[in-house]
């Protein structure tokens, strides 16, 4: 089978990931990790598990050297600007919730208000660049490139170049956590092995990262979003006690079968074939898991209905401003209707569906969150 072959085992081995990485970036110093063994974990589940065809094994073996590297940049940082990742950061605001829950839309809504920022996925995907910055270049590149080969992308999830966007990239700086693996190919034992694992360190590495690249603008209200941090709350409130946190609520089985299908979508890209069952159970374990988690979290929370969202943007924009003691005036009223008449639903086409096609139904997925929630009681 092509995952046991030699070019499979040559691709996805540790050591040649990380010679290779320190080739890229010229650094060597890959620092203190909590978990060192976690790039192991990933060549095998990978290499086993992903149903990678040769195109992919070389797309996600270099996806993983970037990973190295930005470790390596991260640690070289440290050393160099100790001072840059000590920039205070301006009460952060983190929208939380199941991933196809509108947390995206909610994002950039809250981003278009004045004195806010997100973080665009060029610089997501590498937080701290040397001489030369061609990462928006390239990205832009790769956005094309998922554009044609994948034309329904679009309605399953909107990449834009220079929009807020999720910066679940950041993790690859933890050094053997990442979970932006599983968004780009079907890694089943290494997520398993990641929801078992103490994500304190990954998170501190997180924050250090935030503050990078608030350094040049820290008057400005960092807009964040990432579906995992729904897990991670007690993590990212310790770090961050003054931070606010937004939760948006759907219905888990929506939310369960629409974030398969992007997985498998995006899984599809690099790989012969995919088991859409397989994803679709790897799928309701973590959102089970995160979702019982974030019940169990002794976080303040402001709570955002899915349908109030997409009914009224406006005042559920206004409302979570009202909640969080932020400024709300014409000026912030203004920028908001602009930002939802650039975003008309349902501009990129409808994405539809199906419980059935990943193995999935409605009691199978009340069920694992009922045991799920029971695991943290």
């Amino acid at each position: 089978p092509l995952e046991r072959s030699g070019l499979a085992r040559w691709i996805f081995d540790p050591d040649r990931l990380v010679w290779c990485a320190r080739r890229a970036t010229g650094l060597r110093d890959l620092g203190e990790r909590s978990h060192p063994e976690g790039l192991a974990v990933a060549c095998a589940s990978l290499r086993l598990e992903a149903g990678l065809d040769v195109l992919g094994q070389l797309v996600v073996g270099n996806a993983l050297i970037e990973s190295v590297s930005n470790r390596l940049r991260y640690v070289d940082g440290l050393a160099r600007v100790p001072q840059r990742f000590e920039v205070p950061l301006t009460r952060p605001l983190f929208i939380v919730g199941l991933p196809r829950s509108g947390t995206t839309l909610l994002q950039r809504l809250l981003c278009a208000a004045p004195g806010t920022r997100g973080i665009p996925l060029w610089q997501a995907t590498q937080p701290i660049v040397g001489r030369h910055d061609r990462r928006r270049r390239r990205l832009g590149w790769r956005i094309g490139f998922l554009r044609a080969a994948l034309p329904g992308l679009m309605s399953k999830h909107a990449f834009e170049l220079d929009s807020a966007e999720e910066a679940i990239n950041l993790f690859e700086s933890a050094g053997g956590w990442n979970p932006f693996l599983w968004r780009i190919a079907s890694c089943h034992g290494y997520v398993r092995w990641m929801l078992e694992q103490d994500a304190n360190t990954p998170y501190a590495c997180f924050v250090d990262l935030l503050r990078w690249i608030a350094a040049p603008t820290p008057d400005r209200r960092l807009v964040l979003k990432t579906p995992d941090h729904l897990g991670y709350l007690t993590e990212l409130h310790a770090l961050l006690p003054d931070a606010i946190f937004v939760r948006v609520h759907r219905d888990a089985s929506r939310c369960v079968s629409s974030y398969a299908s992007l997985s498998a979508t995006m899984h599809s890209i690099s790989a012969r074939s995919i088991d859409s069952v397989a994803i679709g159970r790897t799928s309701l374990a973590i959102w089970a898991q995160h979702s019982a988690r974030a019940d169990a979290a002794q976080v303040p929370v402001i709570d955002v209905d899915y349908e109030a969202l997409c009914s009224d943007p406006l005042a559920t924009v206004a409302w979570i401003h009202a909640r969080a003691g932020l400024r709300w005036s014409r000026e912030e009223r203004v920028a908001i209707l602009e930002e939802i008449a650039r975003r008309p639903a349902g501009r990129f086409g409808r994405h539809v569906y199906a419980l059935r096609d990943y193995g999935l139904t409605d009691d199978m997925i009340r069920t694992q969150f009922r045991l799920a929630a029971r695991t943290q009681e």
